[in-house]
């Protein structure tokens, strides 16, 4: 059996993640590789940043993205929003999704965070059972305004 790998991710990535993307959003226009290689970086660089991939036979499976918010409330501790998360249709329900959450709270729970936090669309009724799963709890509306 094959070990699941929780990493950081690389431009080597990029083709394996517009994949990923591509099956989380049907609409929507996404970057060219050497853009998306670009923002990679980027956010590699980023101490306020995290952005994971699940690894399954040398084969991108998974991924996500943290971003770390410091605050002056909470007795100025950080807490950490959760993006674009999505599991390759042919591995979810085998706790890659799981693996990843794990490594975000981690890492959130290492520099004193106190809360991960994440959308996710009205219509992925399987996605909101599984965030449930997970500990995650409906406790606001969000809203959104697209520029």
């Amino acid at each position: 059996m094959a070990e699941l790998l929780i990493r950081k991710a690389e431009a080597k990535d990029v083709d394996e993640l517009l994949e990923l993307y591509r099956q989380l959003a049907s609409s929507g226009e996404l970057p060219s590789a050497a853009d998306a290689a670009m923002v990679v970086e980027l956010i590699d660089s980023n101490p306020w940043m995290l952005f994971l991939v699940a690894e399954l036979n040398d084969m991108v499976v998974g991924t996500m993205t943290m971003v770390i918010v410091p605050a002056v409330t909470h007795s100025a501790q950080p807490w950490a929003q959760i993006e674009h998360m999505v599991v390759h249709e042919a591995h979810r329900k085998s706790g890659i999704g799981h693996a990843l959450l794990a490594r975000c709270e981690e890492h959130i729970r290492s520099v004193g965070g106190y809360k991960m936090q994440l959308q996710s669309s009205n219509h992925r009724g399987d996605a909101h059972k599984f965030y449930e799963h997970e500990g995650f709890s409906e406790t606001s509306r969000g809203y959104r305004r697209y520029l």
